[in-house]
């Protein structure tokens, strides 16, 4: 049996995702408490964008000290 995570539902709230330590692209992530539901492979992607922009801060702030 794996072992489950619970985390906080961005949309109701309350603490009701659960999803594997290890989960796979294809596994599909629901809250238990409001039924919202995503794509790990999609909730990834959109994560991955979302440190590229934050990396791309970083470098932009460390080269304005830099000067």
């Amino acid at each position: 049996m794996a072992d489950i995570t619970r985390h906080k539902c961005e949309r109701c709230k309350k603490f009701g995702i659960e999803f594997p330590t290890d989960p796979k692209p294809s596994d599909i992530i629901t809250c238990t408490k409001c039924s919202a539901t995503v794509t790990y492979e999609n909730a990834y992607s959109e994560a991955e964008d979302i440190v590229r922009k934050l990396a791309d801060k970083v470098i932009l702030k460390r080269f304005g000290k830099l000067k």
